[in-house]
């Protein structure tokens, strides 16, 4: 590794610009990736939540408070998200007038 960054600091301009890309984008893949898992575990989470039995709905507590309103707005989220989709995938029809 020492002397990977060795020859890389002797290297031309070019050599470390390509470098530079190619990490970024490995890097911005690897947080993409784990962005993505933890949206998805957050998603099958609330899917899969389980009843809310009697008592527990009659105590109020701010982690479940949060958790709810978490629920709450990402179901919202991916509703609209849902929406956008289905605007962007439907058949677009423009009306060219010429300027009066």
């Amino acid at each position: 590794m020492k002397n990977f960054l060795e020859r890389l600091r002797s290297a031309d301009e070019r050599t470390k610009t390509r470098w530079l890309i190619a990490l970024s984008a490995i890097s911005m893949v690897i947080v993409a990736f784990v962005w993505l898992k933890y949206f998805n575990n957050l998603i099958t989470e609330s899917v899969s939540m389980r009843p809310v039995a009697e008592e527990e709905s009659r105590s109020f507590s701010f982690w479940q408070t949060m958790k709810n309103g978490a629920t709450f707005l990402g179901q919202n989220i991916i509703d609209k998200l849902r929406n956008f989709g289905a605007v962007l995938s439907t058949p677009r029809n423009y009306i060219v007038q010429p300027p009066k």
